[in-house]
């Protein structure tokens, strides 16, 4: 399954802005739920799938090295713990 095909789905969509919100509001802001992207002090992540290993991975997208902070792996983690299990429920 391509991460396009299930990010896209209205509801799934849904429930990622309201995990944000709940869990990740003032930290994280959410540029996009399909595919997922955020950013967190100005550096911009974006969600890939490797289909051989059936697993969503965090990716730095754009912005400055000097921005990244050690909780941002933490975060990152958060993130695609989320994703994965959310995928595993489809």
């Amino acid at each position: 399954m391509s991460e396009y095909y299930f990010f896209n789905s209205v509801k799934k969509s849904q429930e990622i802005e309201q995990w944000f919100q709940k869990n990740l509001r003032g930290i994280v802001f959410l540029e996009h739920t399909a595919p997922v992207t955020f950013t967190i002090d100005h550096v911009t992540y974006a969600i890939r799938y490797n289909q051989e290993s059936d697993y969503i991975y965090t990716i730095k997208l754009h912005g400055h090295n000097t921005n990244i902070r050690g909780y941002h792996a933490n975060i990152r983690n958060r993130v695609e713990r989320y994703l994965n299990n959310l995928k595993a429920t489809n």
